[in-house]
Order: structure tokens, then sequence, then C-alpha cells
């Protein structure tokens, strides 16, 4: 079976990606992250705020005040300040070419080889499909989006040459 798949990265596709990525793989060190910005964050905080109060605002409390709430927002929404971080990096467009042997991903004028067995993980995940690498490198498509295919019929291709199962997230 051949069939070309679109890769076109997004904000979306990225929050999605850094999601699945916690759920799956991260879990306890993201927790420990979380655990330690918020400890942080709300300490500086309190103090911070508790030092305007008593003596009154200065350009280093309120700038005390700014890292405090900026440990809080990394404790509460890691992944999204992580997708947008990682979309100020990285886009791109192109296509995944998959073949009974292996597949290819062309982007640019550039062609990379992947070897289907050493897949690490096939996720999909709001309407995404990931095929992680390893744990850190992916590639997200839309096995949905392919024209004239059967999304369930490439999901099991893929299941079947990787030799990994599909994740439902």
């Amino acid at each position: 079976m051949k069939f070309e798949a679109e890769i076109d990265l997004n904000y979306r596709q990225l929050l999605a990606l850094y999601q699945v990525s916690e759920r799956l793989f991260r879990r306890w060190q993201m927790l420990l992250f979380r655990v330690v910005c918020l400890a942080v964050g709300v300490w500086r905080v309190w103090k911070t705020w508790g030092d305007i109060q008593a003596d009154g605002l200065s350009f280093t409390r309120v700038s005390y005040l700014l890292i405090g709430v900026l440990f809080l927002s990394a404790a509460l929404i890691p992944n999204i300040i992580s997708a947008g971080c990682a979309r100020m990096r990285v886009m791109y467009s192109g296509k995944l070419h998959f073949t009974d042997r292996d597949f290819y991903e062309v982007v640019g004028g550039r062609t990379i080889r992947h070897d289907y067995e050493k897949v690490f993980a096939l996720v999909h995940f709001r309407g995404y499909d990931f095929i992680f690498l390893d744990k850190l490198a992916s590639l997200i498509v839309q096995l949905d989006q392919v024209p004239g295919q059967d999304p369930k019929e490439l999901r099991s291709f893929l299941e079947k040459k990787c030799g990994q199962s599909y994740h439902y997230v």
C-alpha cells in the first residue's frame, strides 16, 4: 500500500503534541515541574505582595511580582507556553510518503527516510495522528484527511508495519 499524507505544522498540532507527550511519556516529570514552579510562584507572589503592602511599590518589587506570576503561569499552563515557543522556532510543511518498506518525510528540498521498525509509538489524539520516532521526536499527520483512503485502513497498515498498536488518548 502506498499513500501520501500532508504535514502542515500549526499551533493546534503543537499544543496537541505537548499534551499527548505529557500524558504518555512525561507525566511524573511534568508533575514535578508543575509542583516546583507553583511553589516558587506562590512564595514569590505572596512575599512580594506583603512587601508591597507594607512599604509600597518599587521597581524591584514589581519585577519580583512579575517573576512570581511567570512561575505561576509556567506551572498552570506549561503546554500552551511550550507550544507557543515551539511555534516561533519550528514551522514547516511537507509530505509523508508511505510505502511497503519504509516511509519518507519530504520537507522543502530534503527527503528523510524512516524505518517502520524504529517507530516508538503510534498515537491518535484530537483528530491528529502522531508517529513518535522516540520520546522526543514525532511526526504529526491527519490520516482522516488523506484523499481517497479510509483512515481505519491506514491506521491498521501503520500498526502492522510498525509492530505497534495505536494509543487512543
